[in-house]
């Protein structure tokens, strides 16, 4: 709150913060959120612990960035330049803007609900008040209805009515006719009503009745409105020895933030300060950096030099050895060609006779293949021949299978017509049967024998 307080106040100040603390201090960093610097302390300069000091600070829930002034992602090295200036800025994504609106949006529906509870509550007091000048009316005047014109009751008497009636009320016990009403039932008896009003007054009595349960009914709903009041009358006393409380709270805080910033404004001088001794040692600082670089620039092209030198050296020993090398090659490759001359007379006399076997070879497959083909077609003859005399013998058989059976559908035929019926004599009937059944039997074996003679003699 302090820092707060001070930045908004004058803002030049913020710079004293940016200088890292002595060790065993909190270190102040800079961080900047949608264009509002804050300055926040932390126990070490690493990416967790400012990145928790901004969820807790600015309340933000991750995930979000830590980035430089050119939206370059922090590291620890450049999170170490901080405490010299710098300045960490936050890169909200997607999901953090998301929350941010959601809870805007919350906080909007919070407030309306909070100023409609408001005015429901200022429009109900109102009510309230109206109720109760409407109520006190209206049991002034049921009062007056009630007492008989010829009645002086003072106001000391209706108040002390009216608060025996809230007491009764309160402790809740039984509600007493009213006085008025047994002084008037006196007087009526006692200046001899005669009996033909009695109608009259019974109806008067009942009327009496029902206005005075309303005015009751009334004066308690009074009564709960005047503690109301009063209850709201003692919060609103809470409600001002509070604010009085946080006046004073505020006064205190306001006048220890001009102390503080009485504080940094002498810092600050002493940072101006600091900083002219500061630009002092950058100049001499600047004059040593120069001479060094003169220094080491000279040191480098000695060194540069050398090493050329060296290098020259070593390519004049690299040629020699390559020209030597060289020549070898060149006596070596004139060896070479010799022996290639050599062996490519070799190879002609070897060509030679490979194309005198190629024609020989030649002349030799075309016989072989001449030989195959007479082959072939002799076979192929052959076969055909084969096949003919094979066709002409199946012709044969089944000419001769159906002469055969034509034959022997004949001869059954002309069994079946000659057969005859004999008896033998001396003999009984089933054994004469018997035999004839034999006798048909042997004869039809005869016939098939005589088949198979002649199907082998065919």
């Amino acid at each position: 709150i302090l820092a707060q307080a001070i930045s908004r106040e004058d803002p030049l100040c913020c710079e004293v913060f940016d200088f890292p603390m002595s060790p065993g201090v909190p270190y102040n960093v800079r961080v900047q959120v949608c264009n509002q610097v804050e300055v926040l302390q932390v126990d070490c300069l690493d990416l967790p612990t400012v990145s928790a000091a901004v969820e807790r600070f600015f309340e933000l829930r991750p995930p979000f960035v830590l980035v430089d002034h050119g939206d370059r992602p922090f590291d620890e090295e450049a999170l170490h330049s901080c405490g010299e200036g710098g300045t960490v800025h936050v890169r909200l994504t997607d999901k953090v803007k998301y929350d941010l609106d959601r809870h805007l949006d919350q906080c909007r529906r919070v407030q309306w609900c909070h100023f409609a509870d408001e005015l429901t509550a200022v429009r109900h007091e109102r009510k309230l008040h109206a109720d109760l000048g409407s109520c006190t009316k209206l049991s002034y005047a049921i009062g007056d209805e009630v007492e008989p014109p010829t009645c002086n009751v003072t106001d000391a008497q209706i108040q002390s009515l009216s608060n025996e009636e809230q007491d009764d009320v309160v402790n809740c016990e039984g509600v007493d006719v009213p006085p008025l009403v047994w002084e008037r039932e006196a007087a009526n008896s006692e200046s001899g009503v005669p009996s033909g009003d009695a109608c009259e007054h019974d109806g008067r009595g009942e009327a009496l009745d029902t206005w005075r349960a309303e005015a009751l009914e009334l004066r308690r709903d009074l009564a709960r409105l005047k503690l109301q009041v009063e209850r709201g009358l003692n919060e609103q006393e809470l409600c001002v020895l509070k604010v009085k409380e946080l006046d004073t709270s505020w006064a205190s805080l306001r006048f220890d933030a001009q102390k503080a910033v009485v504080e940094v404004s002498e810092v600050h001088q002493m940072q101006i300060a600091l900083q002219g001794q500061l630009s002092v040692h950058d100049q001499e600082l600047s004059d040593a950096r120069r001479a060094f670089d003169l220094a080491a620039r000279e040191w480098e092209e000695r060194c540069d030099l050398e090493i050329l030198q060296g290098q020259m050296e070593a390519e004049t020993r690299d040629r020699e050895i390559a020209c030597e090398a060289l020549q070898q090659t060149l006596v070596d490759m004139q060896d070479t060609m010799q022996d290639a001359s050599m062996g490519t007379v070799s190879l002609e006399k070897i060509l030679a006779e490979l194309n005198v076997q190629a024609v020989a070879f030649t002349k030799l497959r075309d016989e072989c293949i001449e030989a195959v083909q007479r082959e072939i077609r002799a076979r192929t003859e052959n076969d055909v021949l084969l096949q003919e005399a094979l066709e002409n013998e199946r012709r044969f058989r089944s000419e001769s299978l159906t002469s055969i059976q034509s034959i022997l559908e004949e001869l059954q035929t002309g069994l079946e017509c000659h057969t005859h019926e004999l008896h033998l004599e001396g003999l009984p009937p089933f054994m004469a049967d018997q035999t004839h059944v034999g006798d048909l039997h042997s004869t039809r074996r005869m016939s098939g024998k005589r088949r198979d003679v002649t199907r082998v003699r065919t």
